[in-house]
């Protein structure tokens, strides 16, 4: 636990001292330094359940799942008489038992019993935390004949499948010796109580289950690399929960350009110079792409939840090449200069200026008739997101030479 040191130790003296002073008063030796008065007793027991608010442990945040357990959702009585099998709480039935099953979206079969035996509907689904602990006691009253009655916990891991984790046989009056009971792993998907009849016993037995908050282990991610996205284009949505394939529950996520950089909500990416990325608490990012950037881009997340912080993963987000075009404008007539002829290149790089290039490279055609006029000052528009007209001038063919005499 993390304390401020500073304005911690100083309250808790000043708390000592005036509570040594009520001592000292009250048992006739008054030798403390401190004055008492009402104002000063008062901020002493102020003080005093801040300190014990401080100190006091942190409870684990139970899972939904666990909640439900506590209250009541697995708990049921069965009453046998002759044949006849009756529960008034149980949702599940079969020949020789009754059951209740509280699940994961990831349980979908329910050991054989009707979709009626899920708690507390088939609609209802809960999480479960690694480490939750699921306890089980059951009491018999009224036994008679012969057989038992038997008190059973499963746990579902998945589908239709289900693993019995304890169970105790009755064959008389009374409650179990011990618990019984296991501990959620990462694969519990449903958990179930069931009360069992063996042969011809009359009788009741009751069920009651509990669970205890496990703290769940720090998440664990894996970096991935996002869909690619358009050159220049903002509000894109990336899912880092969904792509890190996000362990143990995370309950938070921050961003970071670096990866021993400062995680928080916002940040920028590896090529952007301005803030270009948000992460909200269920990890969804939002990502605009850098300006005049394509290429492979980056940032980090991390995940968090009631145990710490999980390990940091490189988010990849490829940008695609930009989308650019041409138009020409005018028209000229061979030999003759031209005037008032353009090409305008649309999109966000004009193609011919973006790249170094030598002045002198021309086609074959430009060489004998037309020559693209490239000032320096044009050269130094080649990163602008819109790029001026090319204009075209002509020059005149050499004129033939005269025959030697």
């Amino acid at each position: 636990m993390t304390m401020m040191t500073g304005g911690f130790s100083s309250m808790f003296r000043r708390t000592v001292q005036v509570f040594t002073a009520i001592v000292d008063a009250i048992s006739n030796r008054p030798q403390s330094p401190i004055r008492l008065s009402s104002k000063r007793i008062r901020s002493a027991l102020v003080a005093t359940l801040a300190v014990s608010a401080a100190l006091a442990p942190v409870a684990a945040q139970a899972s939904t799942g666990c909640d439900a357990i506590n209250s009541g959702v697995l708990n049921f009585s069965m009453t046998t008489s002759g044949t006849t099998i009756t529960s008034s709480t149980a949702k599940g039935s079969a020949a020789s038992y009754r059951a209740n099953t509280a699940r994961t979206s990831a349980q979908t079969g329910d050991g054989g019993l009707s979709p009626a035996s899920w708690a507390p509907d088939s609609a209802t689904f809960y999480t479960f935390d690694v480490g939750d602990v699921i306890d089980m006691t059951a009491n018999v009253t009224g036994f008679s004949g012969t057989g038992s009655l038997s008190a059973r916990l499963f746990e579902g891991t998945g589908g239709s499948a289900f693993t019995q984790q304890g169970f105790e046989v009755f064959t008389g009056n009374g409650s179990n010796a011990t618990t019984i009971s296991f501990s959620a792993s990462a694969s519990t998907a449903a958990v179930q109580s069931r009360a069992v009849r063996s042969g011809t016993v009359d009788g009741t037995i009751t069920l009651a289950v509990t669970c205890t908050p496990g703290t769940p282990p720090v998440p664990a991610l894996n970096s991935f690399t996002a869909s690619a996205v358009a050159y220049g284009s903002t509000g894109n949505s990336i899912n880092a929960a969904t792509g890190t394939s996000a362990t143990n529950s995370p309950t938070g996520w921050l961003i970071s350009k670096t990866s021993g950089g400062t995680f928080a909500a916002t940040a920028q990416s590896a090529n952007s110079s301005t803030t270009n990325v948000s992460i909200n608490s269920s990890g969804v990012v939002t990502y605009a792409a850098p300006a005049s950037f394509r290429g492979s881009d980056t940032f980090y997340v991390r995940a968090s939840n009631a145990n710490g912080d999980s390990n940091v993963a490189t988010v990849t987000v490829p940008v695609n090449n930009p989308t650019l075009s041409g138009t020409l404008a005018g028209s000229g007539t061979r030999g003759t200069a031209l005037s008032g002829v353009a090409i305008t290149p649309a999109g966000e790089r004009d193609p011919i200026l973006a790249e170094p290039r030598s002045p002198r490279v021309r086609s074959r055609r430009a060489r004998s008739s037309t020559a693209i006029a490239r000032s320096p000052a044009r050269r130094r528009r080649a990163d602008r997101s819109t790029s001026p007209p090319i204009l075209l001038t002509a020059r005149h063919p050499p004129s033939p030479r005269r025959p030697a005499r």
